[in-house]
């Protein structure tokens, strides 16, 4: 979001149509607390349900509300990670394919959802977190691709699919 608001050229990591899995801390708050005042036991996976989220929803969301939309460039897994970018601190929402980690976004969260879990919209979310950047005043984050990297990896991105 803090990314996108700095419009310009932004590198999303591809496919749009990729399927991604994340949840908002305040409903793994809210699930935790529904969790023990009923006392749960056992392992619940609570994130959003498998194919509920597409990496499009996640840029559309976190779009909304910007000034001025930026160009987004959607680029190839295989691609990012010839060039070295690491999954998840360099491209939120992306992991390389040889990650030892493969089914990361592909968590079962049935037992969760049976049990109560409630997730918010990701527009909320997005919103959140924009409100949030706005009241405190941040600029930038601690993880993330550098701006020239990205603008780096664009150049050669574009000119292999221009070629």
């Amino acid at each position: 979001m803090v990314r996108i608001a700095r419009g310009g050229d932004v590198l999303v990591p591809g496919p749009p149509e990729r399927e991604v899995q994340f949840i908002d801390v305040r409903d793994v708050a809210g699930f935790i607390v529904h969790a023990i005042e009923r006392d749960f036991d056992g392992i619940y996976n609570v994130t959003s349900p498998l194919g509920a989220v597409r990496m499009r929803d996640v840029i559309a969301a976190c779009t909304a509300g910007v000034a001025a939309a930026p160009a987004f460039h959607w680029v190839d897994g295989a691609f990012l990670t010839e060039h070295g970018c690491a999954g998840w601190s360099d491209l939120p929402l992306w992991i390389r394919a040889d990650a030892p980690y493969p089914g990361i976004f592909a968590a079962d969260v049935s037992r969760a959802v049976a049990a109560g879990l409630r997730l918010r919209a990701i527009d909320e979310t997005a919103r959140a977190v924009r409100d949030w950047y706005a009241r405190t005043g941040r600029t930038s984050l601690a993880a993330g691709l550098d701006p020239a990297r990205e603008m780096e990896l664009l150049e050669i991105w574009n000119a292999a699919i221009s070629s």
